[in-house]
């Protein structure tokens, strides 16, 4: 009976030791996780749908250590601030889902993968640590509750879609060490007001700040907007809401409708590095009412300054540099307040319709010039050829 009795309570211990350990770590945990056999999370669930103020990710669940967070990582809950810890692998899109006002990345990882947070509409700030040196393409994209996030100063470049569709983001300071902001990098920033740019910045590429319609502050100092930019791509630009425009002798490259539809635009200064006005560039800034070119610029492209010039309030002086050789189709269509267009160059070609649809003004040039054979070649009412003073030889 005694040999009975010890076999029974033998066989009630070993029972007992084998389950103890499918209780949690932290029992006390509000928050269960879903492990796959390789140890990343595949789901992290709030039990009872309670709200957790703060929340780490633990070093192990269950027994078994927890080496990352999966790309299909599935959520339920929401979160005060989320801390995920050094050492943990991230995916693409793992923090995608994350319901958390602020989530934080602790220091010790180099690097950020693609859409790490991509189409997250929970977050509200991200905490990147200085130990990153590179962010992945479409890192933030469509982070639409995103209202700050601070970059930190080791990485080179703001890559793709870096932060495109964040339309809460009202502000952004580029770190010192960046020589390049990616293709539609900032595109759709709705709120985005002002942009601090640094003095090493070389390249701004297509799309990189188009639609930010709020974007009024981007000058840098009073000197210059760009002090260092060379190239400024294709609609990099359009459609924001910048007042002021001083683009210095080193940016010597403009693409097609870098500046288009800024109608907030009054001022255009652009230096010695430009040589041609690219089609569109700055077509639909219709408030435009100064121009001042640099004296390398040789071509104005088609509808480069089309429908500009359009503000009852003033009728623009424009003085074209002597260096001008060619105003292509349509190039100032549209420009319905202008008092007076003067070409120095002798020789400019105008195109038939530069003019088009625009409303009356004097068309200065020398004696002989193309431009007072443009004024007695072209069947308009509208254009009045005047010399210059001192004739075509001066």
């Amino acid at each position: 009976m005694k040999k009975r009795f010890l076999s029974l309570l033998l066989a009630t211990l070993l029972t007992l030791c084998f389950t103890i350990p499918a209780v949690a770590d932290d029992i006390t945990s509000p928050v269960s996780l879903t492990l796959d056999g390789s140890g990343m999370i595949i789901k992290i669930k709030v039990i009872n749908d309670v709200y957790v103020a703060s929340y780490t990710i633990p070093s192990s669940y269950n027994g078994t250590s927890i080496r990352g967070i999966s790309s299909d990582c599935s959520t339920t809950g929401s979160f005060g601030t989320f801390f995920v810890p050094d050492g943990l692998r991230l995916e693409s899109g793992s923090l995608s889902g994350i319901d958390a006002n602020s989530i934080t990345l602790e220091y010790g990882r180099s690097s950020l993968p693609d859409r790490l947070f991509a189409g997250n509409s929970y977050v509200i700030s991200i905490s990147i640590p200085s130990s990153i040196y590179s962010i992945g393409a479409s890192a933030f994209a469509n982070c639409t509750s995103l209202i700050s996030a601070s970059l930190p100063d080791g990485i080179s470049q703001i890559p793709d879609s870096c932060f495109s569709g964040c339309s809460r983001l009202s502000s952004i300071s580029i770190p010192d060490n960046v020589i390049n902001i990616g293709d539609s990098a900032f595109s759709g920033c709705s709120s985005l007001k002002s942009v601090d740019f640094n003095t090493k910045l070389r390249t701004i590429d297509n799309y990189a700040f188009a639609d930010c319609t709020s974007l009024e502050d981007i000058t840098t100092d009073d000197t210059a907007t760009f002090p260092s930019v060379y190239t400024i791509g294709r609609n990099a630009f359009a459609y924001t809401a910048i007042t002021r425009l001083v683009l210095p002798d080193t940016v010597t490259s403009l693409d097609v409708s870098s500046f288009e539809k800024c109608d907030q635009l009054t001022e255009l200064y652009i230096g010695s590095g430009i040589s041609t006005i690219p089609a569109m560039c700055f077509n639909g800034c219709r408030n435009l009412y100064t121009l001042s070119l640099g004296n390398t610029v040789t071509r104005i492209e088609k509808d480069a300054f089309s429908y500009c010039f359009s503000h009852d309030r003033y009728a623009a002086q424009v003085t074209l540099p002597v260096s001008l050789a060619y105003i292509g189709a349509t190039a100032f269509e549209g420009c319905s307040y202008i008092d007076y267009i003067a070409i120095y160059n002798n020789n400019c070609e105008i195109s038939s319709n530069a003019f088009y649809k625009c409303g009356s003004f004097t068309l200065k040039g020398y004696n002989g010039s193309t431009a007072e054979q443009f004024c007695k070649s072209t069947a308009t009412t509208n254009i009045k050829f005047q010399s210059l003073t001192g004739g075509s030889g001066d």
